[in-house]
């Protein structure tokens, strides 16, 4: 048989106990009914008893297993068969009771008050839960009691005569005026007084009256003449004080006293009494019926007090509530302030002086003493003497100090032959020092040395040429320093030989191996001499069987020209020479124009040159002709009555000094001659020259761009003329 068993811990099976799960079988012999062997098998679970822990944070108090806990603690439950496999189960509870937090704040603030974004206006107590507020996430209670101040306003309507006195100022005229005391209510808020001011003027009147013997006045009754005043407190319609003045004349034998108070002097029956008196008066028939009047005068002059405060102070001094920064005498009245009633003047005489700050500025050499004290390095310091200056006030003291110290220069020199150093000459190495006492830019002491080495120049080197001096345009000749290296020469050239195309005045100077330089060699002079050119035009055209009149001119004077003309196929004659100028019939025999070829040779100042004269020789049949008739030629005479040549000519062009201004006509009428500058301002003017001549004008004029006009009658000819530098 098998007994399937679950029990709790242990279990107790045929005499044996059993504490954990297993399985076993018994055998007993003989042991079932029917005395067989029996087996018996014994299928066990042990289970074992639960526990849980709970752990709570809880916030004043905790329900737990039917009891009510306040405090923190830590307590276990045993459950008989409490858990779920019917064992025992023990249930343990770790608490923590935190508490709820109440806080309580307490203000007083003036009109309203901010609180937990709530704006509150009124005075109040008011609490608010903050759920899970404080620090260990329980509820909080924040409490405010808060007292609200209102600020305080107080307005004060016064109605006074003459002034009033308020808040320490007097006001003499009606107004409405607030002010602000910051804080200034029994609460701690702000208070603003406001004053509606009334003021009302006293009123003074005055009653002359003439009378006999006596007179009831404001129950009074006078029996002799007499001037009385009579103060009305408040008796005015507008509640100030009224005085009325009786001026009474009692026409009788009568003998009136006046009994009079007055400041500094008063004025009585045309008499000024400036001192208290009793002084009585008769009137022989003084009265307006005739009666003697004796008039008795007590009086006691009061004097205006006057006070003088002299005053001496630094910077500023407080009078009166007034601020003074600057010497003045003031004076203040204060109207019926003595204490016998009259003006009281008070007089400062107030003198300010200044707290005096002085700079002084030095530059000295190496150190400086000021006050007991010794700088060495440029400084700037102040100092203050406390009631030091001779007016009794603060005198601040500055020194602003520039410490320079000596200086030490030197220089080292390399001169050839001698050399000039402070007024001294030195005509050999040396090394010398000088001080100058004072000598460096800031005023101290100057130390200067001179390291010397005086070289001597080299001899001024010999040149020698190859070749003419004078030559014309295009050559050349070829100068040579006598040494090797070390040359300068007037031109920039530092070679030993140069050549030279241009006419000047030509040196060389020699540096040595020490640096130094020789004078300069005797000079050499080369002149270039220019080559002569045909000064007219270079080209000409001409019809076949037409006689060429060419008028030749050169760019230089004196200059001899021969021309030749080689033969031209279709021209004829077939070739010529001559000198000077050209004239000659040139025949063309094609149809085509041909240009022949002058060949000018021109000799002057030595020099060879040649140049050309191009002529275009058109044939005949270039002319108007009419068909069917034959060409005319004109004779030559009449040619060269009939055309007009007029030649110009300017050289040298460009020219850095004068120009040759060379004129032909073949024509005897005479010649003007105009040149004007590039702004077309006359610079020169010629009038009537002849038709063959030759001028010089340029000098002095500036360098630039000039136009010749030359004019013959109605034919002009136009050259443009260049001046440079």
């Amino acid at each position: 048989s098998t007994t399937t068993i679950t029990a709790c811990n242990s279990y107790l099976w045929n005499d044996s106990l059993y504490t954990t799960s297993t399985t076993h079988a018994l055998l007993f012999p003989a042991g079932n009914v029917n005395g067989c062997d029996s087996t018996a098998t014994l299928v066990l679970t042990i289970i074992g008893p639960s526990s849980s822990i709970t752990t709570i944070t809880a916030c004043n108090s905790y329900l737990w297993n039917d009891s009510l806990y306040m405090v923190s603690t830590t307590d276990s439950r045993l459950f008989p068969g409490g858990s779920v496999n019917g064992c025992d189960s023990t249930a343990t509870l770790i608490l923590t009771i935190s508490n709820s937090t109440a806080s309580t704040t307490t203000i007083t603030a003036c009109n309203s008050y901010l609180w937990n974004d709530s704006l509150y206006t009124a005075s109040t107590t008011n609490s608010i839960l903050l759920p899970a507020g404080n620090a260990n996430g329980c509820d909080s209670t924040a409490t405010l009691v808060l007292t609200i101040n209102s600020t305080v306003s107080s307005t004060t309507s016064i109605t006074a005569c003459n002034s009033y006195l308020w808040n320490d100022s007097l006001y003499t005229n009606s107004t409405t005026h607030s002010v602000l005391f910051s804080g200034g209510s029994t609460n701690g808020c702000d208070s603003t007084a406001t004053l509606i001011l009334t003021i009302n003027n006293s009123v003074a009147s005055t009653t002359t009256i003439a009378t006999c013997n006596s007179y009831l006045w404001n129950d009074s009754l006078y029996t002799s003449s007499t001037t009385h005043s009579l103060l009305l407190p408040g008796g005015s319609v507008n509640g100030c004080d009224s005085t009325a003045t009786l001026v009474l004349t009692i026409n009788s034998p009568v003998t009136s006293t006046t009994t009079i108070t007055a400041c500094d002097s008063y004025l009585w029956n045309d008499s000024l009494y400036t001192t208290s008196t009793t002084h009585s008066r008769l009137f022989p028939a003084g009265s307006v019926n005739g009666c003697d009047s004796t008039s008795t005068l007590i009086l006691t002059i009061n004097s205006s007090v006057t006070t003088t405060t002299t005053i001496t102070a630094c910077n500023s001094y407080l009078w009166n509530d007034s601020l003074y920064t600057v010497s003045t005498t003031h004076n203040r009245l204060f109207p019926a302030g003595s204490v016998n009633g009259c003006d009281s003047t008070a007089t400062l005489v107030l003198t300010i002086n200044s707290a005096v700050t002085s700079t002084s500025t030095v530059t000295t050499c190496n150190s400086y003493i000021w006050n007991d004290s010794l700088y060495t390095t440029s400084t700037t310091h102040s100092r203050l003497f406390a009631g030091g200056s001779i007016n009794g006030c603060d005198s601040t003291a500055t020194l602003v100090l520039t410490i320079n110290g000596p200086t030490t220069s030197s220089i080292a020199i390399s001169a050839c032959n001698g050399y000039l150093w402070n007024d001294s000459l030195y005509s050999a190495s040396t090394t010398h020092s000088i001080l100058f006492p004072a000598g460096n830019v800031n005023g101290c002491d100057s130390t200067a040395t001179l390291i010397l080495t005086i070289n001597t120049s080299p001899a001024a080197p010999v040149i020698t040429t190859v070749g003419s001096t004078t030559f014309c345009q295009g050559g050349s000749v070829t100068l040579t320093s006598s040494q090797a290296d070390g040359n300068t020469w007037s031109t920039g050239a530092t070679t030993q030989s140069i050549a030279v195309s241009v006419s000047g005045t030509y040196f060389v100077t020699y540096t040595g191996m020490n640096g130094c330089t020789s004078v300069n060699s005797l000079p050499v002079e080369v002149t270039v001499n220019p080559l002569p050119l045909l000064a007219g035009s270079h080209a000409a055209s001409v019809f076949g069987g037409d006689s060429l009149i060419y008028l030749a001119t050169s760019t230089l004077p004196n200059t001899t020209l021969a021309w030749s003309r080689a033969a031209v196929p279709g021209i004829s004659p077939l070739d010529s020479s001559g000198t000077n100028d050209i004239r000659e019939r040139l025949i063309n025999n094609t149809v085509d124009a041909i240009v022949v070829k002058y060949i000018y040779t021109l000799s002057a100042n030595g020099c060879d040159n040649t140049d050309s004269l191009l002529v275009t020789v058109e044939p005949p049949m270039n002319r108007n002709i009419t068909p069917g008739r034959p060409q005319i030629v004109p004779p030559v005479q009449d040619f060269l009555q009939n055309q007009r040549i007029l030649e110009v000519a300017a050289y040298p062009n460009p020219s850095t000094g004068h120009f040759n201004l060379s004129i032909r006509s073949n024509h005897d009428n005479p010649v003007a001659v105009k040149v004007l500058n590039v702004f077309g301002q006359v610079m020169e003017r010629h009038e009537k020259l002849a038709s063959t001549v030759t001028l010089r004008f340029g000098y002095g004029w500036n360098a630039g761009t000039y136009f010749v006009e030359v004019l013959q009658d109605k034919v002009r000819k136009v050259i443009k003329i260049v001046k440079v530098n």
